[in-house]
């Protein structure tokens, strides 16, 4: 159409979930490939929200209904713009209020969706900074939230929370290169990021997290609090919760509870690893192939005595053993 026309809204929710697919930075210094499409669909809504002039024959204004705004949501999550993913919240918050009672409502979903925008924010700005230096503020204001719409924390949204503070660990290093950049004073920590994400497990699994019932953990529940403590470098406390998951939640570790492990161990205590291997094994659960990944990562790129021929060696003796085979890239980095 000409200068006055506005997309309609089925093209507008077609672009803004083609978005969602693109790939984003491969870092978080920066926003996902998305963002220029999704600033000209939002773009495209405000123009329409403020048209006071009559819409050409034939063409209607663009109106952001409940569905546009959760693709809009969803994709901003996915580029990592958090501002824009609270942005779409007030807007379907707004929407669900104006609706009759058998409308659209908040949904588990559109909190999720909020919650996986928290841990891929883009660190670009000032705001994306402060949320990954300290995100427990942020995800605790968002449970709250969920609380006044009538939503209970269950165990997928917990771990969605609990991911949160994992990403922002992971993420340290870009995060205090920006403080310093942004003449901060208060830098990320680690040790700091994985005692919030332990506060919020406790407090959810015992009904006291912000107003909700109690939460019972799942296996992925506590395999991301095991990675917390690993890559904040606290292998006593994900250690003593990888032995006591079945005593005092009911749940057995998996693969992933120990894989977390291994991706610390395999690269400093050699030992360590292939004692936890032999644990591991001895429990009925044999090496898959992320085992071997961190297994073949580590005694390649970790700086112990363990190297290349010993990897080698290992992934030979899980082949015959287990059948486990690492994947093609890391085997061949390894030959290489």
């Amino acid at each position: 159409g000409g200068a006055e026309a506005f997309p309609s809204r089925e093209v507008l929710s077609a672009l803004a979930r083609w978005a969602n697919t693109v790939s984003g930075s491969t870092t978080r210094a920066r926003f996902g490939a998305a963002q220029p499409l999704l600033a000209a669909v939002e773009g495209a809504l405000l123009r329409a929200g403020n048209n006071n002039e009559a819409t050409p024959p034939g063409l209607h204004a663009t109106v952001a209904s409940p569905g546009l705004r959760l693709s809009l949501l969803s994709a901003h999550a996915s580029a990592g713009d958090v501002v824009q993913c609270f942005n779409s919240l007030g807007e379907l918050k707004r929407l669900a209020g104006d609706s009759s009672p058998a409308g659209p409502k908040l949904t588990r979903g559109v909190y999720a969706e909020l919650l996986r925008s928290l841990g891929k924010a883009s660190v670009n700005g000032p705001a994306g900074v402060d949320l990954c230096r300290d995100p427990s503020k942020v995800v605790s204001g968002v449970l709250v939230d969920m609380g006044r719409q009538g939503l209970r924390l269950d165990a997928p949204l917990l771990n969605a929370a609990l991911q949160v503070f994992v990403d922002s660990i992971l993420a340290v290093d870009l995060v205090n290169e920006r403080i310093r950049s942004l003449e901060r004073e208060q830098g990320a920590d680690r040790s700091h990021l994985a005692a919030q994400a332990h506060e919020l497990f406790r407090t959810a699994v015992r009904g006291t997290a912000l107003g909700h019932s109690a939460v019972k953990p799942t296996a992925q529940t506590l395999n991301i609090l095991i990675r917390a403590y690993t890559l904040s470098d606290d292998l006593d406390r994900a250690r003593s919760l990888l032995s006591q998951m079945e005593a005092l939640y009911g749940v057995a570790p998996t693969h992933g509870s120990y894989n977390a492990l291994f991706s610390w161990l395999a690269r400093r205590d050699w030992r360590a690893a292939e004692a936890l291997l032999v644990e591991m094994t001895n429990t009925g659960l044999a090496p898959d192939r992320q085992t071997m990944d961190h297994f073949l990562a580590g005694y390649t790129l970790g700086r112990q005595e363990r190297g290349p021929e010993h990897a080698l060696s290992l992934a030979q003796h899980c082949f015959n053993q287990y059948k486990a085979k690492p994947s093609k890239k890391v085997f061949l980095d390894l030959v290489a």
